[in-house]
């Protein structure tokens, strides 16, 4: 089969993928294999609810209800091309996808979507999953947004905070990125595993959007240090080890 990027199975069904292109279909729980051909030829993406195989692929969201036998395109009040990411099916009909137009919810098992983009300061979306009560969504800024499915047609999408460092170990220059979820006084710093300061690269207020920040790490000692975040009276931090 070569690199396997996905799985899965529901009873005895079973379909992976083949280094994002094809399909192969087991209905004996992996004991034996087939190739299927769906209509668009890569896929990036597998889901499978009541026996019903749903692929996300660049031209939309396919499904199939007889074993991969035929295949149709589910593209009611989808718009735009879809990324190639998960498509999460949870409590039986609900199914969330996810694309560089946006946020697409589908609660009766595909046959129709509506897109759920209120609230998102970025729409090109890279991930997507369905837990418990909740939709949870990332962007290409590396935000996360929540979203509670009782009332999650419009409007209720909540900029949660995100925090990273690129690379990491770092030898010259690393990249911070981090997103506030309120406007707050920032204070982002580099300090070494005494609590001694050795750079503050941030003390000022900030607005509630994605923030990069270069740091140069060719004076520090190699060694490992803590990187600080403080913001509306919170305090987070992560370990950064800087090589020569």
């Amino acid at each position: 089969m070569g690199r396997i990027d996905f799985i899965a199975s529901e009873g005895d069904l079973v379909v992976t993928n083949s280094e994002n292109y094809g399909l192969y279909l087991s209905t004996d729980l992996g004991r034996s294999w087939k190739f299927i051909y769906p209509p668009e030829v890569q896929v990036g993406s597998v889901q499978i609810d009541g026996g019903t195989i749903f692929i996300a692929t660049f031209g939309g969201v396919q499904c199939s209800g007889d074993d991969a036998q035929t295949w149709t395109y589910d593209l009611s009040g989808i718009g735009g091309e879809f990324f190639p990411l998960p498509i999460v099916a949870n409590q039986g009909p609900t199914l969330l996808a996810v694309s560089v137009s946006g946020v697409f919810i589908s609660h009766n098992t595909g046959s129709s979507w509506f897109q759920a983009n209120a609230g998102l300061t970025d729409t090109f979306i890279i991930s997507g999953a369905i837990g418990g009560s909740n939709y949870y969504i990332e962007d290409s800024s590396g935000a996360v947004y929540i979203a509670n499915k009782a009332t999650s047609s419009v409007g209720i999408m909540k900029h949660q905070f995100s925090f990273s460092i690129a690379p990491n170990p770092v030898e010259n220059f690393a990249l911070i990125r981090y997103s506030l979820s309120t406007p707050s006084e920032v204070t982002l710093s580099i300090s070494d595993l005494l609590g001694r300061t050795e750079k503050l690269m941030v003390n000022d207020w900030q607005s509630s959007e994605l923030h990069d920040f270069s740091i140069d790490t060719r004076n520090l000692n190699p060694g490992i240090y803590e990187c600080f975040l403080e913001y509306n009276g919170t305090e987070t931090s992560q370990k950064i080890v800087v090589l020569k």
